[in-house]
C-alpha cells in the first residue's frame, strides 16, 4: 500500500466508500502503521510534509513510542513566571500549564488567559480557562494547552478574586524540530 497524495474535493462531489478508504484509513495506516502491513521507514512520506528521525515500532501493529520521537524536545520545568513576555525560537513550540489557588471566601475565581502575537508585547488571545467556586474554601485549577508559531511571543496571565495567592502547578514546552 502506498502514500495517496490528498484529494481536493469538490462541493457536491458524491464520495464513496472506496474514496474514503484510500483517502483516510489507507494513508492513515501508511503513516502510523496500525495494522502492522506497511513497514515503518525513517522518513516517512506525507505528501509535502515527512515525519523523520523516527524509529520502526518493536512488533507489527505497534505504533510509534514517544521515546522514538528523536525530532521533539521538552522542557520539563523551564523557569516561567506568569505575565511575562517570552519569545519562541525557530521552532513549533507547544505550551501547557496549569495554576492553582485555595479560595479564601466563596466565589472564588481563578482564570488563566494564553495570549501569542508576532510582535511584543504578546497580546492576541487564544484561549481562556475560567474556573470558579461557589462554596468556602476550596482549591482551583486552571489550565491552558496552546501551540506558538515560529518566532511569536507568547505569555500567560491570571486574574483571581477571592482567593490566595497563584501559584504554576506545572508549566510544560515541547519545541517540535
Amino acid at each position: 500500500m502506498a502514500w495517496t497524495a490528498p484529494r481536493t474535493w469538490v462541493t457536491g462531489e458524491i464520495v464513496t466508500a472506496a474514496q474514503l478508504n484510500e483517502q483516510i484509513r489507507d494513508n492513515l495506516n501508511m503513516v502510523i502503521q496500525k495494522d502492522g502491513s506497511v513497514a515503518f521507514t525513517a522518513d516517512q512520506p506525507m505528501g509535502s510534509f515527512s515525519l523523520t528521525g523516527l524509529a520502526a515500532g518493536a512488533a507489527a501493529g505497534e505504533s510509534v513510542r514517544f521515546e522514538q520521537l528523536a525530532e521533539i524536545s521538552i522542557e520539563l520545568a523551564p523557569t516561567r513566571v506568569l505575565a511575562t513576555n517570552y519569545q519562541n525560537s525557530t521552532k513549533l513550540r507547544i505550551v501547557s500549564c496549569y495554576c492553582t489557588c485555595t479560595c479564601s471566601a466563596a466565589h472564588g475565581e481563578l482564570q488563566l488567559t494564553a495570549y501569542t502575537k508576532v510582535s511584543s508585547p504578546a497580546d492576541q488571545d487564544i484561549q481562556q480557562d475560567r474556573q470558579e467556586n461557589s462554596a468556602n474554601g476550596g482549591t482551583l485549577q486552571a489550565r491552558v494547552l496552546f501551540f506558538v508559531p515560529p518566532n511569536y511571543y507568547y505569555r500567560i496571565t491570571e486574574v483571581h478574586s477571592n482567593t490566595g495567592a497563584v501559584s504554576i502547578g506545572r508549566w510544560l514546552e515541547w519545541d517540535i524540530h
